[in-house]
């Protein structure tokens, strides 16, 4: 995954990282991470702009919860497992970059489930992930 990053950087370094997976709601602290269907963050404490973009986007075409780290939920799901140790090893190197296209996309199991079975969520989800 970090070679493909690099490579892509190398070759577009404008373009963006997304890492999409899954988080426990019932392990969130608070309620905004509780209730959330989807969190985005970036590398760090601050979200890029591709993260507001994204959760605009996200927020107009899904009626779903979208929170975006630090602002609207002060927790991620990722952080200790593998998806975390991924999370963190692309953050680090779009940093050495100097890129603030890393996005992070974390998935309650109900927006999963949906995202499955509901073609039209599918498709706004892919429209906001390509900028369509």
């Amino acid at each position: 995954m970090l070679a493909f990053t690099r490579a892509q950087m190398t070759v577009e370094s404008d373009s963006h990282v997304v890492q999409l997976h899954s988080f426990d709601q019932k392990k969130m602290y608070s309620t905004s991470g509780a209730h959330a269907d989807i969190i985005l963050s970036g590398y760090g404490e601050q979200p890029n702009q591709a993260i507001g973009w994204l959760g605009r986007c996200l927020k107009k075409k899904l009626d779903f919860k979208i929170r975006t780290f630090p602002f609207e939920v002060q927790e991620m799901g990722a952080g200790t497992n593998m998806a975390g140790a991924t999370y963190n090893a692309i953050g680090e190197l779009m940093q050495e970059e100097k890129s603030q296209g890393f996005v992070h996309l974390g998935m309650s199991s109900l927006f999963r489930e949906e995202l499955r079975i509901y073609p039209q969520v599918q498709k706004a989800l892919f429209a906001c992930l390509t900028r369509e």
